[in-house]
């Protein structure tokens, strides 16, 4: 899936066959229609791997009843943010490639954004009952504008000397000027 990634990013998704994906992976065609019957189900366990890996966490804080709201969204952020940092080839490439694929792929990963929205949502509902945040609009749409802060490879280069946890604390601050109870 890495060399995939890295392929679909440098040269399109349309632009790298799965001979050339097999190649810079160090293994046969044949192996990869082993685990893949084509480049789109590759592509689809990319994200999958990704939302996978920040809902897990996100799912470990919530067992702890008494963590703090301000707290799960704050790890929720930096998890997002992470990775941003750490896997920029594989989320360019979902988020710019993912409209060419077969609309029954594009409804699961809909359902897969989805997802992170509603923790997100959660989050902001939670802190709101336990007097944490003040969230005056839906919370849904400052769910969206939340996760939509998060996807900071779109405005912020990763050469700059900013790492995710930065990112993570620039954002969750943002958000929580405008979140916090008015005195």
């Amino acid at each position: 899936m890495a060399a995939a990634a890295e392929l679909f990013d440098e040269h399109g998704f349309h632009g790298t066959s799965l001979q050339e994906v097999a190649e810079a992976a160090g293994i046969s065609k044949a192996a990869i229609y082993h685990h893949f019957r084509t480049k789109d189900e590759i592509l689809v366990e990319i994200l999958r791997t990704l939302m996978n890996r920040v809902l897990n966490r996100q799912q470990d804080r919530h067992r702890e009843d008494d963590r703090p709201a301000l707290e799960m969204l704050r790890g929720m952020i930096g998890d997002l943010m992470e990775v941003v940092e750490q896997h920029p080839a594989h989320l360019r490439v979902v988020l710019e490639q993912v409209r060419h694929l077969p609309a029954d792929l594009q409804d699961e990963l809909a359902e897969g954004r989805r997802r992170f929205q509603t923790e997100i949502r959660d989050i902001l509902e939670i802190g709101t009952v336990k007097g944490e945040f003040t969230v005056e609009d839906d919370p849904s749409l400052v769910a969206a504008a939340i996760l939509g802060a998060c996807w900071a490879y779109f405005w912020h280069p990763p050469q700059n000397s900013f790492h995710a946890q930065n990112l993570a604390d620039v954002v969750t601050r943002l958000v929580l000027q405008g979140l916090r109870p008015r005195t």
